[in-house]
C-alpha cells in the first residue's frame, strides 16, 4: 500500500510538470508565432492615443518570454513633443495579454534619469503609473514649447486614467532663464525650487497650487488652462531683501495689493500652437 501511494504522488508530480511545460510552451509559442512586433506597437499607440494625447513608438522588438524592448517612444500633445525616452524595456503579464488586455511594467532612462512605471490597456480603459526621478527639465522639449527654458532636477509622480491625469512634482536646483505664461514674461531667476499638483482632463489643466521658492522670495500659481487659454493668478511674496538682489521686482510695483504680496493675473492665450 505503501507502495502504491509512493507511486501515485510521483505520478502527480510527473503530471503536473508535464502540464506545466505544455502551458509554458503554449504561452511562448503564442508570444512569438502569434503576435507580430507591428501588431504589438499598434495595439499600444491606438488604445493609449486620445484627443490631445498620441504616442508614437519605433524600433520594437519582442523578447523571448513576453518581454519587449524599444528604441525610441515619443509622447506627443496637439503634435507637439512632450518627452522622448529611448532603450526602454517593458515586460508583460502573459495571463492578461492572451485576454487581449496589455498589462506591463516598463523601465527607461533619460541622461541621468530614471522612469519606471505600469501600464494597463484594454479595449475601453487606459491607465498608468509613471515615476520621473532627477530628470532635468532641459530635456523635456514641451516645456521650452510652452515658454519655461532652463535647467533643474525634476521628480514626478503621474497617474493617468483614460481621460484623466493627476501629477505631482518637483523641482529642485533650478536655473531658468524665462517662463512666459500668456504673454507675461516672468524672470526666471527669480525661483530655484517649485513643487506642486495638477490634475489634467481632457483640455483642462488645473492648478491647485504650484509653489515657488527662491532666495528671500516665495511665489504660487493657481488657476485653470482649458483649451490653450490661461485663466491663472500668480502670488509673489518678497522679503524686503529681494528687492536689492532683484532689482526687476521694481517692474511689478503696479500689481502690489498689500505689504509683502504681489498678486498678477496671467490671461489669454497659454502659448501659441504655431510655436
Amino acid at each position: 500500500m505503501r507502495t502504491k501511494s509512493k507511486i501515485t504522488f510521483t505520478s502527480l508530480i510527473s503530471y503536473f510538470l508535464i502540464v506545466s511545460a505544455c502551458i509554458f510552451i503554449i504561452f511562448a509559442g503564442v508570444w512569438i508565432v502569434a503576435v507580430p512586433e507591428n501588431t504589438i506597437k499598434e495595439y499600444i499607440e491606438q488604445r493609449f492615443d486620445s484627443k490631445s494625447i498620441k504616442l508614437e513608438i519605433s524600433g520594437i522588438k519582442k523578447g523571448l518570454f513576453y518581454s519587449i524592448s524599444i528604441e525610441k517612444l515619443t509622447l506627443k500633445n496637439n503634435e507637439k513633443e512632450i518627452l522622448s525616452l529611448e532603450g526602454i524595456s517593458v515586460r508583460i503579464k502573459p495571463a492578461y495579454f492572451i485576454l487581449l488586455r496589455l498589462e506591463a511594467a516598463f523601465k527607461s532612462t533619460l541622461r541621468d534619469g530614471i522612469i519606471t512605471g505600469h501600464l494597463s490597456l484594454d479595449r475601453n480603459n487606459r491607465f498608468m503609473q509613471a515615476r520621473l526621478q532627477k530628470l532635468d527639465i532641459k530635456d523635456i522639449p514641451y516645456l521650452d514649447t510652452i515658454g519655461i527654458k532652463g535647467t533643474g532636477i525634476l521628480d514626478a509622480a503621474i497617474t493617468h486614467n483614460n481621460n484623466h491625469s493627476d501629477i505631482k512634482f518637483a523641482v529642485n536646483e533650478a536655473r531658468l532663464e524665462h517662463i512666459i505664461i500668456a504673454g507675461v514674461n516672468l524672470p526666471g531667476e527669480l525661483f530655484s525650487k517649485a513643487k506642486g499638483a495638477v490634475t489634467i482632463d481632457d483640455n483642462t489643466i488645473s492648478i491647485d497650487a504650484i509653489s515657488l521658492e527662491g532666495q528671500d522670495i516665495f511665489g504660487r500659481i493657481k488657476g485653470k488652462l482649458r483649451d490653450n487659454i490661461a485663466d491663472l493668478t500668480l502670488e509673489i511674496m518678497p522679503a524686503s531683501a529681494a528687492f536689492n538682489k532683484f532689482p526687476v521686482l521694481a517692474l511689478i510695483d503696479r500689481y502690489k495689493v498689500s505689504p509683502g504680496l504681489y498678486v498678477i493675473p496671467i490671461h489669454g492665450l497659454a502659448y501659441s500652437m504655431n510655436k
